[in-house]
């Protein structure tokens, strides 16, 4: 039985590009192959555990988030206004102050998603 190696190995003292660098570079790619899929792995377990969050779900919940703040927060003139007496001047300020603020929170929200 012959035990020698294939002919098409690369044997000691050939120059590059010889049979020998295509196990070598599919030695290579596999490697990256199953490092691939090992993330792969790891990326799902940590998602089904709770670690990690899928973008869609951040960025819905970040909408609802600010929209209910939103509409907290335009609901204060009102309650002041009756609360604390103030003039409708007052009111207006506290408005478009808090249309800015939200506006800004969106913006700002936007921004950290990317």
């Amino acid at each position: 039985m012959d035990t020698t190696k294939p002919a098409t190995a690369r044997a000691p003292g050939r120059p590059k590009g010889s049979t020998g660098d295509v196990y070598h570079q599919l030695a290579q790619e596999r490697v990256r192959h199953e490092k691939a899929k090992a993330d792969a792995c790891e990326l799902a377990n940590r998602l089904r555990e709770g670690e990690l969050l899928e973008r869609k779900d951040v960025e819905t919940a970040s909408a609802r988030l600010h929209a209910a703040l939103a509409q907290f927060l335009r609901g204060l003139p009102d309650v002041l206004e009756r609360k604390c007496s103030l003039p409708p001047s007052a009111v207006e300020e506290l408005e478009a102050a808090i249309d800015a603020a939200t506006a800004e929170l969106g913006e700002r929200i936007k921004r950290v998603l990317g």
